[in-house]
């Protein structure tokens, strides 16, 4: 979002040093990837990332370093899945739908995805793959909130 910084491909392997404070290096990732000893580990799209392949650059991190995996769900299953359920880690959730400025792409992306896709792009709900039988909406439109619970003894 910094209209100052340098452009980075993260397609290929790239550096930016940082006058002297350090670099940043841009990794594809891949078996590659290994090899370095680094502070801090970015997975974007993390969730979409092969579980062997971020089990195999973990061990890079410094013994005081970080890891930060970064993504919207995909499905209930995968390295992302896992840590994000785990007691052990720092969630920090933020949805599209949360933030004004993107009210507009939120608004377009409703009308034109299908329920499924726009809970998991918008709303970061780890759905199973596929189609419901019943979709979220029409099971909304179906209850009332109004009754309460009927309880048998």
């Amino acid at each position: 979002a910094d209209p100052f910084a340098p452009p980075i491909q993260t397609n290929k392997t790239e550096m930016l040093r940082l006058d002297g404070k350090g670099r940043i290096d841009t990794l594809p990732l891949t078996d590659k990837s290994r090899g370095g000893t680094w502070d801090t580990i970015i997975v974007d799209e993390a969730a979409f990332a092969e579980e062997n392949t971020i089990e195999a650059i973990l061990p890079s991190r410094k013994a005081s370093g970080r890891v930060f995996l970064i993504s919207t769900p995909n499905g209930q299953q995968g390295f992302f899945y896992d840590q994000w359920q785990a007691a052990k880690c720092r969630r920090i959730f933020a949805r599209s739908v949360d933030i004004p400025r993107l009210k507009e792409k939120v608004d377009f992306d409703r009308q034109f995805y299908s329920d499924h896709i726009f809970r998991v792009e918008h709303l970061c709900e780890f759905l199973g793959s596929g189609h419901p039988l019943i979709s979220f909406d029409v099971l909304e439109r179906a209850t009332n909130h109004d009754i309460g619970a009927l309880c048998l003894n």
